[in-house]
């Protein structure tokens, strides 16, 4: 994941490290950097992304924010609930693949759990459509590309904690005002319909693991996942898991 420092949203080569402004290199022992004499921050964020030194990274450049405090940096699923559910930040950051469970789900279960209305900003390498269906459909704070700049970033997380919604300017260009004012994206899909945890599991089975695997993931029965994966594939009108699986790709729920 890179992020831009001079123009909002803008792809550009893969690098290591990510820069401050002037100049000077991030470095990844430790990702909330605080300044002596600064503000305490009003806006407690946590970033959830499964590149650990990507993720450290762009939490030591938010921190130089005076109203954002990195309050935690979670690597995987199971982790940003955990982390979540401990420490209710004001806005999560949530990487929407991750290697053990999808952004969505653990978003789902984030705010399924906590106390507080925890707000949501989804962060995409690629955006396609089904992303960002997914991201209205649960009423999150909006959906940005991993190529916008750390300044757009810092921006959108401020928004996102005031209650409004935050999109980049190519998920922008996708979106239209419904007869209420709010977002929405054209004709749904199939995969857009699915709850959030049928959408997880069928991820899973998507990517080959077994129904026994998927339970002890996820916590379940193996009963219950494999009632899930039934209705899943009546629901989309498959006969095997690799229609499934192509299905996935296709629409943008795995990565090909």
């Amino acid at each position: 994941m890179t992020l831009r420092q001079d123009h909002p949203c803008q792809p550009q080569p893969s690098a290591a490290t990510l820069t401050k402004s002037n100049g000077h290199e991030a470095g990844f022992q430790n990702p909330v950097v605080r300044q002596p004499g600064r503000p305490i921050p009003a806006i407690r964020l946590m970033l959830v992304d499964d590149h650990h030194m990507v993720a450290e990274s762009l939490g030591r450049l938010l921190a130089t924010a005076p109203d954002l405090d990195v309050v935690a940096v979670a690597n995987s699923g199971e982790e940003a609930i955990r982390d979540a559910t401990a420490l209710e930040p004001d806005v999560v950051l949530m990487d929407i693949q991750l290697p053990d469970r999808s952004g969505f789900d653990v978003a789902s279960e984030i705010l399924r759990r906590s106390n507080r209305k925890i707000k949501i900003l989804f962060l995409s390498g690629s955006v396609v459509d089904l992303h960002i269906r997914l991201a209205l459909k649960m009423r999150s704070g909006g959906v940005v590309g991993k190529n916008c700049s750390v300044s757009f970033l810092m921006e959108a997380v401020r928004k996102v904690a005031s209650g409004q919604q935050a999109f980049d300017p190519e998920v922008e260009s996708r979106l239209e005002s419904g007869p209420d004012g709010a977002k929405q994206l054209g004709p749904t899909s199939a995969l857009a319909e699915l709850s959030f945890r049928k959408l997880e599991i069928l991820g899973h089975l998507a990517r080959g693991l077994s129904v026994k695997e998927i339970a002890e993931l996820l916590h379940l029965s193996e009963k219950a996942v494999d009632s899930h994966k039934y209705r899943i594939m009546k629901e989309l009108d498959v006969h095997d898991r690799v229609e499934l699986a192509l299905l996935a790709v296709r629409e943008g729920l795995l990565q090909p």
